[in-house]
């Protein structure tokens, strides 16, 4: 199974990150920054347009605020395609998840990739990162500066402790319960 986060475009990307989706993530931020939360017709559009390159599940994250919840409601309701489904997180998933580390004291407000790795743990036989590199260089034989995503030129939220999150990652690989791939694909 392929899990991608925050409705990472598949098309021109293809040769280097694949095609194949089985749950795709959508973080009610991108509700805002790629679809004018869904204000006009040609927003909403250009959403039914873009969904349609997945397939499986997307997976919205719309609990936290009414406005995000709303707009993922809007979402369920004016789509025009049946595959990939549409579906909305369980919030206790997310709220559940938020306390334990809360209650641990080491994290912000968990990532949509935070989730989502948690996800796969909890259904697959194994989970294998590719992708999850909070720092902005590389250090390989040289230094290189690294995009946070591979489609686009935001910067991390600083709502999330990213560092943390890949320090956690960092533990449960050593443990075996994942593993994370920081070369080439």
């Amino acid at each position: 199974m392929v899990f991608r986060c925050n409705a990472a475009p598949i098309g021109k990307f293809a040769e280097d990150a694949g095609r194949k989706t089985n749950l795709t993530t959508f973080n009610p931020s991108i509700f805002v920054t790629r679809y004018n939360s869904l204000l006009q017709t040609d927003d909403l559009d250009r959403f039914n347009s873009d969904m349609r390159q997945y397939s499986g599940i997307i997976m919205m994250t719309c609990f936290g605020a009414a406005q995000s919840f709303n707009t993922c409601a809007e979402s369920l309701e004016h789509r025009t395609f049946t595959d990939p489904k549409l579906t909305i997180a369980h919030p206790s998933e997310i709220v559940n998840l938020w306390n334990y580390w809360k209650s641990m004291k080491t994290l912000k407000r968990p990532s949509t990739g935070f989730l989502i790795v948690h996800e796969s743990i909890q259904l697959c036989e194994e989970t294998h990162l590719y992708g999850f590199w909070p720092f902005p260089l590389k250090l390989d034989s040289t230094v290189q500066r690294v995009p946070y995503h591979y489609f686009d030129t935001i910067v991390p939220s600083q709502a999330h402790g990213m560092n943390t999150e890949f320090s956690i990652f960092v533990q449960y690989h050593e443990l075996g319960i994942i593993r994370i791939h920081t070369g080439k694909c």
